[in-house]
């Protein structure tokens, strides 16, 4: 179901598959993210929040990394907690709509999320949490304040207009 469902957005999206691709290249990147950013805008800024959301947890598939990238998430579709932090943050910044990576502790270890300004304040997201791998979408970890089993170190702040 999972990849019924990646060859149908990859199809919608209208870029090459993952696969495809011979070695990373920064084309391929912008591409993609041109390509999302068409795909993904839903006309409201907290619907295009959601739909960033669930394109990412739809897409990409948690891999145990030793360093996750946005273009991990974006384009290898495979990448850890950092990556998918990264990614929504990269294609929510192209609607300028403010995202802020969050480093931390979740179950005894290093864990990233982010912290998303909809219309109504500020929302903690974690994507890597809400992707359960069987194609479901979850917005489980949708909240106001900090999850409870998540300890906040450190916020990756972006400079905003």
């Amino acid at each position: 179901m999972r990849s019924i469902l990646l060859i149908i957005l990859i199809t919608l999206i209208g870029v090459g598959a993952p696969c495809e691709m011979a070695e990373p290249i920064q084309e391929d990147y912008s591409t993609y993210m041109g390509s999302l950013k068409r795909f993904l805008w839903r006309g409201d800024f907290d619907e295009t929040i959601l739909a960033a959301h669930d394109y990412l947890t739809l897409s990409v598939t948690y891999a145990h990394k030793d360093e996750g990238t946005a273009y991990q998430a974006i384009v290898e579709q495979e990448t850890n907690c950092k990556g998918y932090s990264e990614a929504m943050q990269e294609i929510l910044q192209m609607w300028n709509i403010k995202c802020e990576v969050v480093y931390g502790v979740y179950n005894g270890g290093m864990h990233a999320w982010n912290r998303v300004k909809f219309s109504d304040g500020w929302y903690y997201v974690d994507v890597t949490l809400d992707d359960t791998g069987d194609g479901l979408l979850s917005k489980l970890w949708y909240k106001k304040e900090v999850f409870e089993d998540h300890v906040e170190l450190y916020i990756e702040r972006t400079d905003y207009e």
